[in-house]
């Protein structure tokens, strides 16, 4: 399976950090340049995403969003049947070879799919399929972070169209879901957790702003969703067990 590594030029122990674990399990990767979103011109901001002003979004997760639909492009592109893109204050479990098998071995073409190797906020514990003894994979609910996940071409194309132009942080993995944009998934445990360098953060430590009229609006399920999401909520979600770790 192919490797995404989302690293800003100037982090360049980071870079080698994550490089040397990637070498030591002899992984296939590559390096994606980050976009800074301080960096932006008024003109870049204007025409990725017009509606910026708008939204709750700052400059630093505009940057989040474009370095991650880069990597849906280059998924698209390639003809990646799934990859998997991490960011690059990582650390990784030597179990994840045989994670990256069973996913790869188990990927449906026809179904969009997002897999989470890193947080996850609510999951069903019901139906989930073993790895082997240690790992499952089961059916996430909710989810947040954009540092560890795995997504086919299927989802990569899906997010394309529905997060352009950029109106929203690249981790509402609920609202992916809730939207039908892709099936959204999870690892448990964790294979992956953090370096020293995940205590300063890239993007932002405060507490995020309130959503706007437009971000509201553009929330806003429609008559399909919303029946499809009662009856999920009626017929799935309460009678299995859930779990939030």
């Amino acid at each position: 399976m192919k490797i995404y590594i989302v690293n800003l030029e100037k982090d360049v122990e980071r870079k080698a950090s994550i490089k040397a674990q990637l070498d030591d399990l002899n992984l296939d990767y590559e390096f994606i340049s980050a976009v800074y979103g301080k960096n932006l011109s008024q003109e870049e901001i204007s025409r990725l995403s017009p509606d910026f002003e708008k939204t709750r979004l700052t400059l630093p997760e505009l940057g989040c969003s474009l370095s991650h639909l880069y990597i849906y492009n280059k998924i698209v592109e390639n003809g990646d049947n799934i990859a998997l893109i991490l960011e690059d204050d990582i650390k990784i479990n030597k179990d994840i070879i045989e994670i990256l098998e069973y996913i790869s071995g188990n990927n449906n073409p026809n179904k969009a799919e997002v897999i989470m190797l890193g947080t996850v906020n609510e999951y069903i514990d019901n139906f989930k399929n073993k790895i082997n003894k240690k790992y499952s994979i089961v059916t996430a609910i909710d989810s947040s972070g954009t540092y560890a996940y795995c997504v086919n071409n299927l989802a990569a194309k899906k997010l394309l169209k529905f997060l352009q132009p950029v109106w929203l942080v690249a981790d509402e993995w609920k609202l992916v879901r809730e939207k039908n944009i892709a099936g959204l998934k999870a690892i448990i445990p964790s294979p992956i957790s953090f370096t020293e360098h995940a205590n300063i953060s890239t993007i932002s430590n405060t507490s995020r702003a309130l959503l706007t009229d437009f971000d509201k609006q553009k929330r806003k399920r429609n008559v399909y969703e919303a029946v499809r999401l009662l009856l999920w909520r009626i017929f799935i979600r309460s009678w299995v067990k859930k779990i939030r770790p």
